[in-house]
């Protein structure tokens, strides 16, 4: 006689699940409601700025505020504008720069398009977002290796 035990099919245990996704090497930086105001309030200065800077020139001209008795009176000031312009061109483009490095994006290329272009620059740049930072470290690398790149990076963005 056959014990009834002997045809009992038992199903097996489920199979583990397999966490397959590749490890998350994303630093991401959680902004706080004060800090994404003040954020949001310096994009829009900038902006603005930009937009000053941009309708100063024109709104002077077609106001005819300025008029020169002289030709040398005319030289003095073509001469104080170019430096001023120069000056400004710096300025904004440090800023720029600066802005640019906040926000994950090629500082080199900002910063010859301020320098040429810098209300424009300050403009467009005032209405852009961050970009999200991405840090890509090598799989072969040990433990210890990826933690000290990790506290290098995270130093950086203080």
């Amino acid at each position: 006689m056959t014990n009834s035990k002997d045809f009992v099919i038992s199903e097996p245990p489920p199979l583990p699940s397999k966490k397959t996704s590749e490890p998350d090497n994303t630093v991401k930086i959680k902004l706080t409601p004060q800090l994404f105001q003040v954020a949001v309030q310096k994009k829009a200065e900038t902006t603005f700025l930009g937009i000053v800077l941009l309708l100063t020139p024109i709104i002077i001209k077609l106001s005819g505020a300025f008029s020169f008795e002289t030709e040398e009176s005319y030289n003095q000031a073509r001469t104080f504008i170019a430096i001023a312009s120069l000056a400004i061109r710096i300025f904004v483009t440090v800023w720029v720069v600066s802005i640019a490095n906040r926000q994950n994006r090629n500082s080199t290329g900002w910063g010859w398009f301020a320098f040429f272009l810098p209300s424009i620059s300050l403009i467009i740049i005032g209405l852009l977002n961050k970009l999200p930072l991405k840090i890509n470290i090598d799989s072969s690398l040990s433990i210890d290796e990826k933690i000290t790149i990790l506290k290098q990076k995270a130093t950086e963005l203080k």
